[in-house]
């Protein structure tokens, strides 16, 4: 999981530049309108994001796509400036989805750490939050998986989830996702869990909805199971016990340092931890290591 810089792009431009494109006069005569009213409705989405209050902004039913949302404009001509617009090649408003893709860090899903990003996945769902469609400050650019994974459903205080252009940087440089390594033929490895216990409720809460809500505790394991699987041979060549448990602890120290809470810190731990692995458990694998 990867803290982002919120996206250096006027919000304002981008509506007026989908609004440019749009070929219906009557729905552009309506977007103009409007036009005032939803970019103060951007600004307080921000505003919101800083303070943690998302969850208190307004949301539309399911389906209905004719409902009216902002003075004349229904659901379905908001989010049309998204999928008309902005994700569509050859319009002008392209060039933001482009941008906010290119921002995910060496191109990998800040989400997750691992997926490649080819995707925005919308923080508040278009769906239920239409209003918010085109906002960059709402765009996050994401692997297929997690967006999928995110789903579109009303974020309440309890369901929130963690916004990575807006939170605390302690989400990102404490140490909360740890695995452990159950002693089995093949071994298995267990994500899980454990915020510092000085954190507050409301980034707890948070930090454990986002490890649910991706699944990541499974996904994790996928990763780990290849890596674990290549690792036979590496630990045969090392030979010494005492060298192998050093080439664990050095691949640990590293990965919490750069990669805090992805997959590989927490399972490089816990192999460093066992003195079962570092003696043989290693070369007990069938064919992948099972996932807990």
């Amino acid at each position: 999981m990867k803290k982002l810089i919120a996206p250096a792009i006027d919000p304002a431009e981008v509506f007026d530049t989908c609004i440019d494109s749009v070929d219906d006069p009557g729905l552009v005569e309506k977007l103009n309108a409007a036009r005032r009213l939803i970019i103060d409705l951007f600004l307080g989405y921000t505003e919101k994001a800083q303070n943690g209050e998302l969850y208190t902004l307004p949301f539309c039913t399911r389906a209905r796509p004719e409902q009216l949302i902002v003075a004349d404009l229904s659901k379905k001509e908001l989010v049309s400036l998204y999928s008309n617009q902005l994700l569509q090649k050859g319009k002008a408003a392209r060039k933001y989805y482009d941008r906010l893709i290119v921002s995910a860090p060496l191109g990998k899903c800040p989400l997750c750490g691992f997926g490649q990003a080819t995707t925005l996945d919308h923080f508040l769902s278009k769906s239920r939050y239409p209003t918010f469609s085109v906002l960059p400050n709402n765009l996050i650019p994401a692997c297929t998986d997690c967006n999928k994974s995110k789903g579109a459903s009303v974020v309440t205080e309890g369901s929130q989830q963690p916004h990575l252009y807006f939170e605390d940087s302690k989400f990102e440089t404490d140490p909360w996702v740890f695995a452990e390594l159950i002693e089995t033929t093949p071994p298995s490895i267990r994500y899980y869990v454990s915020p510092p216990v000085n954190w507050p409720p409301s980034l707890k809460l948070r930090a454990e909805n986002h490890f649910k809500d991706l699944d990541l505790a499974r996904r994790f394991g996928i990763e780990a199971a290849a890596e674990l699987s290549g690792m036979v041979e590496i630990l045969d060549d090392i030979g010494a016990l005492e060298d192998r448990k050093s080439h664990l602890e050095r691949f640990a120290t590293v990965e919490r340092r750069n990669r805090t809470n992805t997959w590989k810190a927490p399972m490089y731990e816990a192999l460093a931890e066992s003195a079962w692995f570092q003696q043989g458990g290693y070369k007990d694998f069938i064919q992948s290591p099972l996932i807990a």
